[in-house]
């Protein structure tokens, strides 16, 4: 009664249902979020969020009950529709996501990461977490993450 369909959806995985966009507003339970207004996903964060009751949940339901804006790069969109997901759980992921949401390969950011990427010493098992890294970075948003580590290096991006 009068739940949040996101949490709703998130809480019974045998009847995800995509919630509506329409639900974000300003929240006084998260305060602490907003100072930012720009959030990007890494790919464990989302599965985790959406697989399990736990912190990531409890952040992204916090994030999406206000104005800030949540998107994620494009590869790891990519990396999240690659897994064995159905087209609820899809759904119900690209919905925590603004329209503009997913963002693409761009060749300022190709450019960026091959940069970065070369000054890290090209460490081939992180190349796709570079360029979700760079992207997050050269957006301005606080990329979201239990791989800390993986991000290592990567300038002017900040982990949250």
């Amino acid at each position: 009664r009068g739940r949040d369909p996101r949490s709703q959806a998130l809480a019974s995985a045998g009847s995800l249902r995509p919630p509506s966009r329409a639900l974000h507003r300003r929240s006084t339970a998260a305060p602490c979020l907003a100072a930012i207004s720009l959030y990007h996903l890494d790919t464990n964060f989302l599965i985790l969020a959406l697989s399990e009751p736990g912190a990531q949940r409890a952040s992204l339901l916090a994030l999406s009950q206000t104005l800030l804006q949540i998107q994620m790069s494009g590869l790891a969109w990519y990396e999240f529709c690659r897994g064995q997901r159905t087209p609820e759980q899809l759904a119900v992921g690209r919905s925590f996501l603004t329209s503009d949401g997913i963002v693409p390969l761009t060749e300022e950011v190709a450019r960026e990461a091959g940069e970065v990427f070369r000054r890290l010493g090209s460490p081939r098992g992180h190349a796709g977490d570079i360029v979700i890294g760079v992207t997050a970075a050269l957006s301005g948003a606080i990329l979201l993450t239990d791989n800390g580590r993986d991000f290592a290096g990567i300038p002017n991006l900040r982990l949250g």
